[in-house]
């Protein structure tokens, strides 16, 4: 009984907690992220759209449609990547706020998107606090990213959305963001110079194991042999990596293994 045990049950059980622990290490970096930016947008833009430049608020918006004036191409061609040049918006006068509405579509599909990362770069000509947010569609209102005193050196404002990512994608694939210039001092305003505004987007993981994700060579190693095991793992909606691995039974460990 115990030969029984060693020769037959005990390479069962290891290849089981192999294709387990093989599963769940090779699954995270199967999954990739995606980098939306304003690179090569022109005005008018289909895909991308900026809005400037001024809001009169004393609180976040209860809408996401203001401000509404589409940004010119040379002020695309300023937010487009991380250098050193910018879109500056200008002083809008007492009771109003300097302000960039963002609407970045992306080619994801809400339901499997796992992470939303959303980051502002930029200064002001004066130190005020920036507020930096995102449109939840699901409750029709802004949720604050992050909040910081901007000056005259750039600062970069950023924050993660992790969970319910679904609810910050429209249905045409938008995502809404705005930073405006929160300063409770109605008398004074500054300009707003943005550098960059950009979204990455990555897929959640499926870690669910199925019988069928789960191969192997041989059904019934003899002792001391070798055997193959496929593994698949799975990304929601977008993709696969098949992986296969040689155990040697006779030392416990891999013998060789293959991408």
């Amino acid at each position: 009984m115990i030969n029984l045990v060693k020769e037959f049950l005990l390479p069962k059980i290891k290849l089981f907690f192999f294709s387990i622990i093989l599963l769940i290490i090779l699954c995270l970096p199967a999954f990739g992220a995606t980098t939306y930016d304003f690179t090569g947008v022109t005005n008018p833009s289909s895909s991308h759209i900026a809005y400037g430049y001024e809001i009169d608020v004393t609180a976040d918006p209860t809408s996401n449609t203001i401000p509404a004036t589409e940004i010119s191409t040379a002020e695309y061609q300023g937010i487009e990547t991380s250098d050193t040049s910018y879109a500056v918006f200008p002083d809008p006068g007492a009771g109003d706020d300097c302000a960039i509405r963002c609407k970045i579509k992306v080619n994801e599909t809400p339901a499997n998107v796992g992470m939303i990362y959303a980051e502002w770069k930029g200064n002001q000509g004066s130190t005020y606090p920036l507020r930096f947010l995102i449109w939840n569609y699901n409750s029709s209102a802004y949720e604050l990213l992050e909040q910081a005193n901007v000056g005259t050196t750039d600062v970069t404002l950023s924050n993660t959305k992790v969970s319910n990512c679904a609810n910050y994608i429209d249905g045409s694939g938008y995502i809404t963001l705005l930073a405006y210039e929160a300063n409770s001092q109605n008398s004074a305003r500054s300009t707003m110079s943005i550098n960059y505004v950009k979204v990455i987007i990555s897929l959640q993981s499926d870690l669910t194991l199925n019988a069928a994700d789960i191969s192997f060579s041989n059904d019934d190693p003899p002792p001391g042999g070798e055997i193959t095991i496929s593994a698949t793992i799975h990304n929601n909606g977008d993709d696969y990596s098949t992986l296969y691995q040689n155990w040697d039974d006779t030392v416990g460990a891999l013998a060789s293994a293959s991408y």
